[in-house]
């Protein structure tokens, strides 16, 4: 069974734009123009959206917040999956990607959905409107 892929797609894109706002906003002072990065919390190829503009304080959240969600996703795997997993998410592999290369059960399915969701809720939770306004620009 094929992880259902609108889901995923859309939470890739999630994970990925807000991954790049868990790294440090000094790195964004750093570079003059967007780069790609790899995420500290895991190892993925993100671009940096520098007007989101983030404060110490929602860095801080959202690095806690993802590697979080990481955690019970790795949880949810047997030892063969997880050993899958990580060498997948090292080789710079799509979350998707990775996922659904694990022939994940539907209950595992369901559940990493949801942790999915979760994160991201908790995420946008920690940003502005404006910051929301500005992600919600960069999906369409």
């Amino acid at each position: 069974m094929k992880f259902n892929r609108i889901p995923t797609i859309a939470a890739t894109l999630a994970l990925t734009i807000l991954g790049a706002m868990a790294i440090s906003t000094t790195a964004l002072a750093a570079s003059p123009a967007p780069a790609v990065k790899t995420s500290a919390v895991d190892n993925q190829p993100v671009v940096i959206p520098e007007k989101l503009k983030l404060t110490a304080d929602q860095n801080k959240k959202i690095i806690a917040i993802r590697a979080e969600g990481k955690s019970q996703i790795v949880a949810e795997l047997t030892p063969a999956q997880r050993v899958k997993y990580a060498a997948g998410m090292k080789a710079n592999k799509k979350l998707s990607t990775v996922l659904n290369s694990l022939n994940l059960s539907a209950a595992q399915k369901t559940k990493i959905q949801g942790i999915i969701k979760k994160s991201n809720d908790q995420i946008k939770a920690t940003l502005t409107a404006e910051q929301l306004k500005y992600l919600q620009g960069m999906k369409k």
